[in-house]
């Protein structure tokens, strides 16, 4: 008998810290879909608790880019033109080419 009373008050300490660990997260919801013919397409929802305020940008092709992040940081021109989407005006949140 004391062994199960032993038992059950770990079973219940355990179910406590998991109960007071669970946090409710919000984050975006992810598809992919993958079909014939190496077709992929994703897709997914910006699941936020406001309104994000977005700017869309479009970029032609043979543009000259670069990382941004210091004198190593990488330089390219890109091969098509892209549209994309920012929050905040300070980051890239979504995009297609």
């Amino acid at each position: 008998m004391k062994i199960k009373k032993s038992l059950y008050l770990k079973l219940a300490s355990v179910l406590l810290l998991t109960f007071m660990l669970v946090q409710e997260s919000n984050a975006c919801t992810r598809v992919v879909y993958k079909g014939p013919n190496d077709t992929i397409i994703t897709a997914r929802s910006m699941d936020w608790l406001g309104e994000i305020p977005v700017s869309l940008w479009a970029f032609p092709r043979g543009m000259q880019r670069n990382g941004s992040t210091g004198s190593n940081s990488i330089t390219w021109t890109s091969k098509y033109g892209s549209v994309i989407a920012t929050a905040f005006d300070i980051a890239t949140v979504d995009g297609i080419n």
